[in-house]
Order: C-alpha cells, then sequence, then structure tokens
C-alpha cells in the first residue's frame, strides 16, 4: 500500500530484481496475531522486513485482501493462489484461506491442464484444505472432458508439454494421475453408491460371495445395473483399489478389508 501512511516495507528479490510492497503495521495488526506480535510484541519491530518463501504478487494478494479491496480470486492462476493461501496460514488469516478454497471450483485461469492441477495439489499435500480442493477440480475437470470426449485434454493429463505415455510417467506423476481418476469415479456415481455396493458385499453370508444379480436385485431402486458394474470394477482389482476380489468367477465378490 503507497501513500504517506506505510509505516513498513517488504522487501523480494526476483531474479536480481529488488520489489517493494508498503503497508501500514497497524492495519495488518488488526487482521492477523502474527504480524500484531511481530509489530508490537515485546522485541522492537523492523521497518523493512525481507521476504524470503513468497513472490510480491503473492504477497501483494494478501495486503489488498487485508484492505477490502475484494481480489476476483477465480481470475488468479491457481499456483499463484496455492501460494497466498500459504501465505494465509503463515500469518493466520483464516477468512483469506476460506476465499481462495471457495473460489477454486469457479477458477477461470487454466492454462496448467489436469495433471498439472493435481501436481499442485500433491505439492500442497500438507495443506490438507487446499490440496483437497485442488484435487477435486482436477477429478471434476477430468469427469467433464470424459464426457466432451476432450481428447487432447485428456492427453494432458500424462503430460502437457512432452508427449510421454501414461506408463512412462515419473512416481509422483502416476500417484497424481491416480489420485484424481479415483476421485473423477467417486465423482461419477457418488461415494453413497460405492458404500451401498461394498455393503452388500461387505455383509454377506454366502460362501462364494455376493453374486452380481443379487447387487442388480437388491439396488434396482438406487441404481442401474451400469452403474453397479462401474462401482464393481472401482472397488475391485482393476483400478488398483482391491476393496474386494472375484471368487468362483467374474460375477462373484468377496471383501478384502474393512477399511473401506
Amino acid at each position: 500500500m503507497d501513500g504517506p501512511t506505510a509505516d513498513v516495507s517488504f522487501i523480494f528479490e526476483d531474479s536480481g530484481t529488488i520489489k517493494e510492497v508498503k503497508a501500514h503495521k497497524q492495519t495488518l495488526a488488526s487482521a492477523s496475531y502474527v504480524f500484531n506480535g511481530a509489530f508490537f510484541g515485546s522485541l522492537k519491530s523492523e521497518n523493512q522486513i525481507i521476504i524470503k518463501d513468497a513472490s510480491q504478487e503473492a504477497f501483494l494478494a494478501m495486503i489488498d485482501f487485508i484492505h477490502n479491496k475484494q481480489p476476483t480470486w477465480e481470475n488468479y492462476k491457481l499456483r499463484l493462489l496455492a501460494s497466498v493461501y500459504y501465505l494465509a496460514e503463515k500469518y493466520i488469516i483464516d477468512d483469506l484461506k476460506t476465499e481462495i478454497i471457495k473460489s477454486i471450483p469457479g477458477n477461470k485461469a487454466l492454462n496448467d491442464g489436469i495433471l498439472n492441477i493435481g501436481i499442485l495439489a500433491q505439492d500442497n499435500i500438507s495443506h490438507q484444505q487446499l490440496s483437497d480442493a485442488l484435487f477435486e477440480f482436477a477429478a471434476r475437470l477430468c469427469k467433464e472432458a470424459f464426457k466432451r470426449k476432450l481428447k487432447d485434454e485428456l492427453v494432458h493429463l500424462t503430460d502437457k508439454n512432452q508427449k510421454r505415455s501414461y506408463y512412462d510417467l515419473n512416481e509422483k506423476r502416476s500417484l497424481v494421475t491416480f489420485k484424481i481418476m479415483k476421485r473423477t469415479n467417486e465423482q461419477s456415481f457418488g461415494r453413497f453408491k460405492l458404500d451401498l455396493v461394498f455393503g452388500l458385499i461387505w455383509h454377506s453370508e454366502e460362501y462364494f460371495g455376493t453374486s452380481r444379480n443379487f447387487i442388480y436385485r437388491q439396488l434396482n431402486k438406487n441404481m442401474s445395473e451400469r452403474e453397479v458394474d462401474d462401482a464393481l470394477d472401482w472397488l475391485g482389482e482393476k483400478t488398483g483399489e482391491a476393496h474386494i476380489y472375484s471368487t468362483i468367477d467374474d460375477h462373484h465378490f468377496m471383501p478384502t478389508d474393512r477399511d473401506f
């Protein structure tokens, strides 16, 4: 914040260029206990503070929020949003965290592709709310791409810049792809329906396990046969979930664990 009332400067170095954000200590202190302690605690506060863990752009976005400038978060790139979220956690500004999480489903600054959104989510796994919101957003985009048969976008689920196949992805990208596809499946037919199918299999006392036809009959008012088949595929070994396994044939199932 430039102007005569600014009494603290935050300094940033970007590729050898020094940048600055000016602000008013009292305003920052009223928004954050961390700033309040830094500026008005027992130790003497500095009037110039070097920031090494955030960009000027991210820090300025936080300052704008504190000054009620109401940034349009939906227009911010997701990586920048993640940086602002980090600052909101660092300075304990819960309202800012909430605003960022709420904005992610409507984000309009898409230019990274589905996979890179998932990688950003994985990189922020220590910030659970942010990570979950990003993974859910990536899964929704993946679901929409499948519906519209956007082959180019689904190719980008492997790599936006390099034409490498799914099986050539490194371990991190494979993990991220798996997480996105898992959430995509959950969004497609709902966790509730997965629980219905798994519950029937889990509670069955049949020697050879629960039959596909039995599940069809029991859930005919809740799910179509296609939805049951999709749920069985997702719960089974085909997707690597392995919550259930087939017994005497591909139409009888037993649970593998109780932790689903």
